[in-house]
């Protein structure tokens, strides 16, 4: 409650701490759903584990980023998200000093807050702030302005605990038994180092919303191939096979249709 002649709590950026930072011992990072925006999450990791290195840090998230993000040293636990209910008493049991939220839905904050966790970061949206002890201003769109890119917003929250960025950008870490594996699938279809390659995969989980047109990405490889000597792959992920079908046969010529037997 503030009293009177007390200031007001203002929503901040990353420059503004509540206190001075101090050396947590258990972390809660609750990720963004979403794939691509999990893989933009990865500077944030990466900074947070150089800043806090002895800290128990815990990612909570969908169980199908846990694969996506292993391997990189990046958390110690993985708490894999449910009903709310299920992740309020997840987040409680883990008993974290602090909690970096990342997305900005309303119920993450919700279930961070109910769950107790002394210290909550994140961006001041959909009507939370008051459930943040460290609100950051939104970045707003103006005329001739854009936003942020979300790897830039995710630095900011894990910036508050004075963890800063090792300008890298986004790195997944391929294990080394898939490594290899990999590389022997790369060999029998002759997929070397003697020229570029570049991969297109033509397939988005909400379908045509998502999806470049086929044509205009059959274009594009033709003319990489054609004028910049490339060689063209196709991937797709699992249901995806006819969708890789008919953008091979859009491209034609040479190239290599991963979908083919991959799923």
């Amino acid at each position: 409650m503030r009293t009177a002649g007390q200031p007001r709590r203002r929503s901040s950026s990353i420059f503004r701490n509540l206190e001075p930072v101090t050396e947590f011992s258990r972390i809660l990072v609750r990720l963004p759903t979403w794939v691509g925006d999990a893989v933009m999450a990865t500077p944030a990791l990466r900074a947070l584990r150089r800043r806090f290195q002895p800290a128990t840090i815990a990612l909570m998230g969908a169980a199908h980023l846990e694969g996506l993000l292993d391997g990189a040293d990046l958390f110690d636990r993985w708490i894999a998200t449910d009903g709310t209910a299920d992740n309020i008493l997840a987040a409680r049991e883990f008993d974290a000093d602090v909690a970096l939220i990342l997305p900005h839905s309303f119920r993450s904050a919700w279930e961070t807050w109910r769950a107790r966790i002394p210290r909550r970061i994140g961006f001041s949206r959909q009507a939370r702030g008051w459930m943040l002890t460290d609100p950051l201003r939104p970045h707003r769109l103006g005329p001739g302005k854009r936003a942020i890119p979300m790897h830039y917003e995710y630095l900011e929250v894990v910036g508050v605990l004075g963890a800063s960025g090792d300008g890298q950008g986004s790195i997944l870490e391929i294990p080394d038994a898939i490594a290899r594996k990999a590389g022997v699938r790369l060999a029998e279809l002759s997929i070397g180092s003697d020229r570029r390659w570049i991969g297109f995969h033509p397939g988005a989980a909400f379908g045509p919303s998502k999806i470049w047109p086929l044509d205009r990405m059959a274009r594009v490889a033709s003319r990489l191939r054609e004028e910049d000597g490339c060689g063209i792959v196709i991937t797709c992920g699992p249901g995806e096979e006819e969708l890789a079908h008919d953008l091979e046969t859009r491209i034609g010529g040479e190239l290599v249709n991963l979908g083919r037997g991959l799923w």
